[in-house]
């Protein structure tokens, strides 16, 4: 960051050498006495031109440390980054109490929810956001949000919302009246640690006309009740819903929506992707038969733990006519443990499938072979890969890892597991500092 600082303000000077030395004359010169062009340059950020500085902020768009950085150099600077900086708006109890507030003596916590979001409208930032990110156990409320219901309104170009701890209950009848302006532009929606009748949540869910990507994270189904028989049905006619659907189950014991439940939601699904993570085999099962039609990838997460993972078994990849990419993201110990359930990858009978994906984390400092009745049976998808897939120039069999000191005798051990793949040079390899900092 000081170091993008310290060029900008180095650019900045030579640039105004260079100008200075054109003329014949001190940089100093008076600016009247300069062409308009040259005065403009002036009026920039430290003598840079502005095509300059957008082409600095566009290559810095993902780092946002270094985004606040820059806009602190200069008002053209702060100019050309707020969008940025600004893009995605958290409301979270952190935030909420970094507001200034006069301390009302009438209440002995001085906490106000969502106060931020008046916050952020008096500075005139909310018009730079186009995500939403809400984090706030029990307190983002019907009762809570009305006070400010006038500057949350005023977001009109938000495509990603993010709700955590949403209480279906408490939104039953209200959510239509406070998100309906979100309407014409989200496109992309995660509903996380919520709780409430998967009806409920799901009419939440698919009230938007233009939703696309859809990402249910640790619900808890609670008991059904009366006022959610009195919930109408989900809004005709519904999301597109074509982009990509993420799946990660409760942790527990706790099962997904039950069969007659979903069979509520024929016909509404036209995922081209789909994850899985930590999810139980009948629901998801269903949710692949749902949107086969359309599915071009899959990704199946096993976590170290044997309770609670996808139930690979019960997995059917017999109707994904357009699936292309299937992706395996697991640890190590785990990926031999799993070698029978993957057997269900010769169900595969898409023409057009490229790409099998081992994405692994937790790689051992000593590699040793697996027991023959695991790796034996990851021979049985190698043959069936090399026989059914491996004709094909663009078939590929990846294998990404996290960096480590022996990936050489790794990749003998993957080539040994997958001998016929090897052969026919189908096996890559790819390294992701991300895949460890994954699984922590």
């Amino acid at each position: 960051m000081v170091e993008l600082s310290l060029l900008i303000r180095s650019l900045g000077r030579a640039l105004r050498s260079l100008v200075g030395k054109s003329k014949g004359k001190n940089v100093a010169t008076n600016v009247a006495e300069q062409p308009v062009g040259l005065t403009t340059i002036y009026h920039g950020c430290m003598g840079l031109p502005q095509e300059l500085i957008y082409r600095i902020v566009d290559m810095l768009r993902d780092d946002l440390p270094t985004l606040k950085a820059c806009s602190l150099t200069c008002k053209a600077m702060l100019a050309s980054t707020r969008h940025l900086v600004h893009r995605t708006l958290y409301l979270t109890r952190r935030n909420n109490e970094s507001v200034p507030k006069k301390r009302n003596l009438h209440h002995k916590s001085n906490y106000h929810p969502l106060c931020f979001l008046s916050h952020a409208s008096k500075r005139g930032i909310l018009q730079y956001a186009l995500e939403v990110h809400i984090r706030d156990p029990g307190m983002f409320t019907p009762d809570t949000l009305r006070p400010h219901l006038h500057h949350f309104q005023t977001l009109d170009r938000v495509h990603t919302l993010t709700v955590e701890y949403y209480d279906a209950f408490s939104w039953a009848n209200q959510h239509k009246t406070c998100f309906a302006h979100f309407y014409p532009t989200l496109t992309s929606l995660t509903l996380r640690r919520s709780a409430g009748p998967y009806r409920l949540l799901m009419d939440f869910a698919l009230q938007f006309p233009n939703l696309e990507n859809l990402c249910l994270e640790h619900l808890r189904d609670e008991i059904e009740t009366a006022l959610d028989s009195t919930v109408p049905d989900v809004v005709d006619p519904s999301p597109p819903l074509n982009g990509r659907l993420r799946l990660v189950g409760p942790g527990d014991a706790e099962p997904w929506p039950t069969l007659s439940f979903v069979h509520e939601l024929d016909k509404r699904f036209n995922f081209r992707s789909v994850e899985l993570d930590d999810s139980f085999g009948v629901f998801a099962r269903y949710m692949l038969g749902q949107c086969a039609h359309t599915l071009e990838e899959v990704t199946i997460v096993v976590p170290p733990c044997v309770v609670g993972h996808v139930e690979l078994i019960s997995l059917k990849f017999s109707g994904c006519a357009a699936l292309r990419r299937l992706t395996l993201r697991t640890v190590l110990p785990r990926l031999w443990c799993v070698a029978y359930e993957m057997l269900q990858i010769t169900t595969i009978t898409s023409p057009v499938f490229r790409e099998f994906v081992l994405e692994l984390g937790g790689l051992f400092s000593d590699f040793g072979w697996p027991a023959n009745a695991y790796w034996g049976r990851w021979s049985l998808v190698d043959q069936f890969l090399e026989q059914k897939f491996a004709g094909h120039d663009d078939f590929k069999l990846i294998v990404r890892t996290g960096e480590h000191r022996d990936l050489q005798t790794f990749y003998r051990h993957i080539k040994g597991t997958f001998p016929l793949l090897a052969s026919k040079a189908c096996i890559h390899f790819e390294t992701s500092p991300l895949i460890d900092k994954h699984w922590g």
